[in-house]
């Protein structure tokens, strides 16, 4: 082995600046956008009825949805080191970069427009108007700012580091699936060991809260209807219509895309499930079962059984077999 095999194996594998890289992507960058559109949207019941601003603000949450669906989907390739991980990650940063500065031109130019446009003042207090302009231009700044720097670090990072060129190089990835290779044909006196019970779990969990965001929903535009039909011809509340589809839209292909991985035994589904659990923390009724969850979901057994893929799979030291739901 030369000395430059040497020193690119030595960096090969998640770890250091990459595997924070990798935990921001999936879990720290999508809570804080989901915290922050989660605030936007609970304004829109006390914005004033015009169709611009709600559909400017409502365009916003979409826009800001596909970007955290974009960082969970980024940062699970590279975190599975799977082939053309480092351009998707890129092509992530570059759509938060436009992201971020369309959100910083929003704050100075299309946000104070809407606003006067919304209050009908074709002549508001001149003192109030310079301190809005002023507070938008430094919440603008400040937008801007952190994410032309995020941008900027992470891409370069993702082009000069020694690890990512270790890692996810034609050799790196053909390093990482020589174990996985061996791990299917282990020894046969190998004791045989029955597939995780927190799998079964996890795919149960999935499918509670895939039924709950798809009833929720419904069961809100039924009282809705229920409500303007005993009021005698009231109008319905839109906004409370359109809240409760879109949040069904977000959550629901969620939980179905981590119990399909869980049944299809997908690599990824281990860390897709980790994702799953951290954001159910801050649901005050799902956190309970999320962390009895989370807490057998760290085992070695339920690493190696996804790991494998489909077929058998090495736990603690024995041979086991992927038995049917």
């Amino acid at each position: 082995m030369t000395d430059d095999q040497a020193d690119i194996g030595a960096y090969r594998g998640v770890g250091g600046w990459l595997l924070f890289l990798c935990l921001k992507l999936t879990v720290l960058l999508p809570l804080g956008m989901l915290y922050a559109l989660a605030i936007l949207a609970s304004t829109i019941a006390s914005l004033p009825k015009d169709t611009v601003i709600i559909s400017a603000v409502i365009a916003n949450i979409v826009i800001g949805l596909g970007i955290v669906a974009l960082s969970i989907y980024a940062g699970i390739s590279l975190w599975s080191i799977r082939p053309g991980a480092v351009r998707l990650a890129k092509a992530y940063l570059i759509a938060h970069l436009m992201y971020t500065i369309a959100l910083a031109f929003e704050c100075i130019i299309a946000m104070p427009l809407l606003l006067s446009s919304a209050t009908g003042s074709s002549s508001p207090d001149v003192g109030g108007q310079l301190f809005f302009q002023l507070s938008m231009s430094l919440v603008a700044i400040q937008i801007a700012v952190s994410g032309v720097a995020h941008f900027t670090i992470w891409y370069l990072y993702l082009c000069k580091s020694k690890r990512v060129r270790a890692t996810y190089s034609p050799s790196g990835i053909a390093a990482r699936m020589e174990p996985e290779a061996g791990r299917m044909t282990p020894p046969t006196d190998m004791a045989i060991a029955p597939r995780p019970k927190v799998v079964a779990a996890a795919y149960i969990y999935n499918l509670v809260n895939v039924i709950i965001y798809t009833a929720g929903p419904i069961v809100t535009l039924v009282l809705l209807i229920r409500e303007v039909i005993k009021e005698g011809g009231a109008d319905l509340d839109y906004v409370r219509v359109g809240l409760s589809v879109l949040y069904a839209l977000v959550f629901a292909p969620f939980y179905i895309v981590g119990a399909i991985a869980i049944k299809k035994r997908k690599r990824w589904a281990y860390i897709y499930q980790h994702i799953v659990l951290a954001l159910s923390l801050f649901n005050c009724l799902a956190i309970i079962p999320a962390i009895v969850i989370f807490i057998y979901w760290l085992r070695p057994d339920v690493r190696d059984y996804f790991q494998a893929g489909e077929g058998q799979y090495i736990k603690s030291g024995g041979l086991g077999i992927d038995p049917p739901y």
